[in-house]
Order: structure tokens, then C-alpha cells, then sequence
């Protein structure tokens, strides 16, 4: 492809990496712009050698930083999840991915 192009993508965890490394490391069998960048790929691998989540986090936050100077994509938009719930039940809760987590639904 030649020019602009719309794409979709969910991921998989609700983690920065997973959205991230997914789409913009110059590797990615999703990065369907073939955009490459190496700074992208050493910061994004500091975050991958990170001792725990919370600093990995921290690391792919410097990625999304980087990221929003070079806009390799551009978001149009984002999904909504609508939805409503009788009375009679309690702890109705959605995930990410706008499933419901029927587990923890309980009546009154």
C-alpha cells in the first residue's frame, strides 16, 4: 500500500507493551505500515529488560512519548462499550475488551 489505509487491532492484554510493541517495533508481523524506527526499537527494548511491570510500564511510556513526535498512525477513533444492568444485581463489571465478568455478579 501507497498512501493511507485503514487498519483495526485489539490487543490481547491490557498492558502498554501489548499494544505498542505490537504495532510500531520495526519487527512486528502487525505493523502493517512497515514503520521502522530505531530509537523506537532500543527504548522498546530497555522496557522488555525491565525487572518489573511497573518499571517496563514506566519504559513503554517513554515509547509512547517518542511515538506521538514521529505519528506513525493516527487514531480516528475509539470503541465504546454500552450497557446497562437491572436492579437486582450488583458488581456488574465490564474488561477491556468489554466483556462482561459475570464471576463477580451478584444479586440483591
Amino acid at each position: 500500500v501507497k498512501g493511507f489505509y485503514r487498519g483495526g487491532w485489539v490487543a490481547d492484554y491490557p498492558v502498554n507493551v501489548n499494544f505498542l510493541k505490537e504495532l510500531y517495533h520495526s519487527k512486528a508481523e502487525s505493523n502493517n505500515g512497515r514503520f521502522a524506527d530505531k530509537e523506537i526499537d532500543e527504548l522498546m527494548a530497555k522496557g522488555d529488560k525491565a525487572d518489573s511491570l511497573e518499571a517496563s510500564v514506566a519504559a513503554y511510556q517513554e515509547v509512547e512519548k517518542a511515538l506521538v513526535d514521529k505519528m506513525p498512525a493516527i487514531p480516528l477513533w475509539y470503541y465504546a462499550i454500552n450497557g446497562g444492568h437491572g436492579k437486582n444485581v450488583d458488581n456488574v463489571k465490564v474488561d477491556f475488551h468489554g466483556d462482561l465478568e459475570l464471576t463477580g455478579v451478584t444479586t440483591k
